[in-house]
């Protein structure tokens, strides 16, 4: 048997260490890693809401406020926040008009309204609910009641207005370079004076392209005109540059696409990891509707401007939903596993020796 030199056994000893200082570095940061998503996952909403029975309620078997309620008539909306935590609790609620965001989802947070709205003011649902904000407080296993005013415009109106009660648990404690859940309970309020039917009906305004928030999109600027809300839609928009027709430089489709009554908004079409060179561009957008039997389909061009295309070129895209502390951990553990493969291969090739 070949007997090892002191410097031999030196470099073994002192590779053994860093091997072994290397694999402890690695177990405590996977660990800290581990603790962290722990966090996140143990911070759950815990509370439900529910609603009381209202005497204009029209269908019973709905678990929100579906209310066919004549001109000027007053109610109250009467609901209960329910606290399953063992702590107690505080809570926001809002009522808000349902707007469309620019997923083209129904929005009944507090967001605010693109200009240009097509819905007049006396039958904004903002105008006749009240109060608009309140805190709550809820001791924990119990809950608590609360109560908003309603009082119906005295112009009548064919169709639906859509609100809802948006309440929000406060999250105080919050993770240092990390994100924090927030947890929220939506209950709309549907609201109409007859059973006579409305249809949808959409509008294109504009299309533009736009880079903002770190993120291109092609920006679609669109309204919904009428008292009618639509919560099946599908999509498909396709892209390409004028003089090539034939080459789609984007495809995107997607389902489950809702529109709220009388909103103006913008959908937004993602760029992601495409460059738009400047020049003319065509979208060829298609929106369709099962329950309606329905399609609107547009065909509208515009342009890229040297300036926007060289910011979108630019930019750099960043990592939504993922700190970047995350990222330099990663690395951190990928380099100490280059070196502990360097390591390895080293010793191996002096055993060899």
């Amino acid at each position: 048997m070949k007997s090892m030199s002191c410097k031999q056994v030196s470099s073994f000893k002192c590779g053994g260490l860093i091997i072994r200082m290397s694999l402890m570095f690695f177990i405590i940061m996977l660990g800290f890693f581990l603790q962290t998503a722990k966090a996140w996952a143990d911070t759950g909403a815990e509370f439900s809401v529910t609603i009381n029975k209202n005497s204009y309620q029209a269908d019973n078997s709905k678990p929100y406020f579906y209310l066919k309620i004549p001109p000027k008539t007053a109610t109250t909306l009467s609901l209960n926040i329910i606290n399953q935590s063992n702590r107690v609790n505080n809570y926001t609620v809002t009522a808000n008009r349902a707007l469309t965001n620019s997923n083209m989802l129904i929005d009944y947070s507090p967001m605010k309204a693109v200009a240009g709205s097509h819905l007049s003011k006396d039958l904004d649902f903002n105008n006749f609910i009240s109060p608009k904000k309140l805190s709550v407080q809820v001791k924990a296993h119990s809950s608590k009641t609360i109560k908003l005013n309603l009082k119906m415009p005295a112009k009548r109106f064919e169709g639906i207005i859509l609100g809802g009660i948006y309440v929000r648990k406060n999250i105080t404690q919050k993770i240092k370079n990390g994100y924090t859940n927030r947890f929220n309970y939506i209950t709309p309020i549907l609201l109409k004076q007859n059973n006579n039917k409305v249809v949808p009906s959409l509008k294109l305004r504009k299309v533009s392209f736009a880079t903002q928030n770190l993120t291109s999109t092609v920006n679609v600027n669109l309204s919904n005109v009428n008292k009618a809300y639509v919560d099946d839609l599908k999509t498909h928009a396709k892209i390409y540059r004028q003089s090539k027709k034939d080459k789609v430089i984007i495809d995107d489709k997607q389902i489950n696409r809702s529109v709220a009554p009388n909103s103006d908004f913008v959908y937004q079409v993602p760029v992601s990891g495409q460059s738009l060179k400047p020049g003319t561009y065509v979208l060829d957008f298609k929106v369709t509707s099962t329950k309606e039997a329905k399609e609107w389909h547009w065909i509208r061009t515009f342009k890229v401007s040297p300036e926007n295309a060289q910011k979108a070129a630019t930019v750099s895209y960043k990592r939504m939903g993922v700190p970047n502390w995350i990222w330099t951990l990663l690395g951190l553990l990928l380099l100490i596993l280059l070196i502990l493969v360097y390591l390895l291969l080293k010793k191996r090739r002096k055993d060899k020796d």
